[in-house]
């Protein structure tokens, strides 16, 4: 080598979803494995539905269009599944949409918490993301809160009828994040960890306690694990 040859273009890390693997199944074949507890909070603008997917059949969805309306649904991993710490990966496939724009006003696409040493949970972990758009324009940029609100480069005009798969590597107390279609992802950036001492307990989807986000959100292949070697 000469050292004039083009570097290869680094692949976005992928996660195993040991700790974490949801693909929303409805009574799903034998050959499916789903990991983890899926909590729709009641009363709450949230389903799991079977009609509309990235794979599979079914996906996880969240609409609340009008001001005051919440929706959420809580992940978690089963009781004695590995600890979600350093170096653990987080990936999901999210679109706004099916087929009609919408406007998001700060939407949370994810939210995490931790739980400290005393088993008690609540706290932020990782970073937060949140979807903000127009319907006219039928595009949205993602907003990274990481102590402060960052429009993260190059996930900004995303189109709002398109999946995309979020990656979130938790390494050294900061969170990479890598964002894209599926198999193309790109490396955004990395930011501080909003508690790199805590290990990830739960996921938030939709904008439960925020009823002045407004949204929607439709969620699959959620997984949360080590990272696959290449």
């Amino acid at each position: 080598m000469t050292g004039d040859e083009p570097k290869a273009k680094a692949e976005a890390p992928r996660a195993d979803g040991c700790i974490l693997d949801l693909g929303f199944e409805s009574e799903p074949p034998d050959a499916v494995r789903e990991l983890g507890r899926v909590l729709i909070v009641p009363g709450s603008m949230a389903r799991i539905t079977t009609s509309f997917s990235f794979s599979g059949r079914g996906c996880a969805v969240v609409e609340c269009p009008e001001p005051g309306q919440e929706g959420l649904i809580r992940l978690a991993p089963e009781t004695g599944a590995p600890l979600a710490g350093d170096g653990t990966v987080l990936e999901f496939v999210y679109r706004p949409v099916i087929d009609r724009a919408v406007e998001l006003t700060g939407f949370p696409i994810l939210r995490c918490l931790g739980r400290d040493e005393r088993g008690e949970s609540g706290w932020p972990v990782m970073v937060e993301l949140r979807a903000r758009g127009s319907a006219a324009e039928g595009t949205y940029d993602v907003e990274v809160t990481s102590g402060k609100a960052i429009v993260a480069a190059g996930g900004a005009g995303l189109s709002q009828t398109n999946w995309y798969r979020f990656v979130l590597h938790r390494v050294d107390g900061q969170v990479a994040l890598w964002l894209g279609p599926p198999g193309e992802e790109q490396a955004i950036a990395a930011y501080p960890d909003l508690d790199p001492d805590l290990a990830v307990h739960e996921l938030l989807l939709g904008n439960g306690g925020n009823p002045w986000a407004l949204g929607s959100g439709y969620w699959d292949e959620v997984r949360l694990g080590q990272v696959i070697p290449i």
